[in-house]
C-alpha cells in the first residue's frame, strides 16, 4: 500500500477559504445508487508482482456460463488512468503480462485512454486495441459486442470501433473460458455491468446505459448493478442468479442532499469521508476536516497522480 503523509487540520468552517477541500462527517446525505470501488495498491513491489492475493475484485461464480459466438458485455466505467495502469480488466479473465492467449470475451483497459477488447480462439489471441475513446475522471458507458462475425465497440452509446479483419475475427468461437472476475486490477469504479448471449444494437445499448428496465429481456446472462444481499454479494439481478463475491472491493454510495447534487468540498457540501477529499484535491488546496470522529481506513494509490 503507498504511505501517504496525512496531515489533519480541524478548524471552523468560517475559517474556510474558498480553494479549500472541507470534509464534515455530520452532514447529512441521502444515497441514490451503489457502485463499486477498486484500487491496485496491492500492485506496488515491481512490474513483476502479479500475486493475485488481496486485489480489488469482484469474483464471477465458478459455474459463470460460457460465451459463445454471439455476445454483448457492457458496464458504467470511470478511472483517473491516464498514462498509468495496463491491463485494468472491466470484466473477464486474469491474466497479465500481456498474454491473451486463453482468455473469455473481456474489456480491458489500457493506459492512455485506451480500450482492449476481443477474446482467444483455438488458443490465439482475437484483440483489438482502440485510442483515445475515454477520458480520464469521467463515467463512460463501454460496450462490446460479437456477433460471430465482427466485434464492435460503444462509447456512451455511440459505436466507436469496429474490427476490420475479417480473416482474424470472422467465423471465429471463444474459447470454452469463463467469465471470471469484475474489476481486477483496476483503478477505478464501475456499475451496471451486464453479460449478453446476444448482439444488443447500438439502440438498445443506448436506451440502457444507466439501468436496465426489463430484468428479463432477451439473452441477459447476469446483470450487476451493485446491490448487495444480507450476505454482502454482489446481487445478480437477472432471473439466472449469478450472485458474485466482493473481494477487497468498496461498495460506495452517490449522495445528495436537498441543497446538493453530490459532495463537492464546499461548505455547503462537504466530503463526507477523507479519502473522497483526498481524491479530488489538486496542488495548492488545503483539506479542512470538521471536528469530529473519523474512523476512515484509506486505502489509495497515485493520489494526485500527474500523468
Amino acid at each position: 500500500m503507498k504511505q501517504l503523509p496525512l496531515f489533519l487540520f480541524i478548524i471552523l468552517f468560517t475559517n474556510a477559504f474558498s480553494q479549500d477541500i472541507i470534509v464534515d462527517n455530520s452532514k447529512t446525505y441521502s444515497s441514490s445508487n451503489q457502485y463499486a470501488k477498486f484500487d491496485r495498491y496491492t500492485k506496488h513491489g515491481g512490474h513483476g508482482n502479479y500475486d493475485i492475493q488481496s486485489r480489488d475484485r469482484i469474483t464471477l461464480p465458478s459455474n459463470f456460463p460460457i460465451l459463445g459466438a454471439t455476445f454483448t458485455l457492457e458496464a458504467m466505467t470511470f478511472t483517473a488512468d491516464t498514462s498509468t495502469g495496463l491491463h485494468q480488466k472491466v470484466i473477464g479473465t486474469e491474466n497479465w503480462k500481456g498474454n491473451y492467449s486463453s482468455t473469455s470475451p473481456n474489456i480491458t483497459f489500457l493506459n492512455k485512454n485506451e480500450i482492449f477488447y476481443g477474446f482467444s480462439s483455438n488458443g490465439g489471441d482475437v484483440m483489438r486495441q482502440i485510442r483515445n475513446v475515454r477520458k480520464p475522471n469521467t463515467w463512460h458507458h463501454v460496450a462490446f459486442t460479437y456477433d460471430g462475425d465482427k466485434g464492435r465497440l460503444y462509447v456512451d452509446g455511440v459505436q466507436v470501433d469496429s474490427t476490420t479483419n475479417p480473416t482474424k475475427w470472422s467465423g471465429k468461437v471463444p474459447d470454452a473460458v469463463s467469465l471470471s472476475f469484475i474489476g481486477a486490477r483496476f483503478r477505478g469504479k464501475l456499475d451496471e455491468v451486464r453479460v449478453w448471449d446476444v448482439v444488443r444494437t447500438e439502440a438498445e445499448i443506448k436506451a440502457n446505459m444507466d439501468s436496465l428496465q426489463d430484468v428479463n429481456s432477451d439473452g441477459l446472462v447476469a446483470y450487476y448493478s451493485m446491490d448487495t444481499d444480507e450476505n454482502f454479494n454482489i446481487v445478480d439481478r437477472s432471473p439466472n442468479k449469478h450472485h458474485a463475491t466482493i473481494d477487497h472491493a468498496e461498495i460506495m454510495q452517490d449522495l445528495y442532499s436537498d441543497n446538493c447534487q453530490e459532495p463537492n468540498g464546499t461548505v455547503d457540501c462537504p466530503y463526507p469521508d477523507i479519502l473522497s477529499a483526498l481524491e479530488a484535491a489538486e496542488g495548492g488546496q488545503t483539506i479542512l476536516i470538521k471536528e469530529g470522529r473519523y474512523s476512515d481506513l484509506v486505502f489509495a494509490e497515485y493520489i494526485n497522480h500527474s500523468p
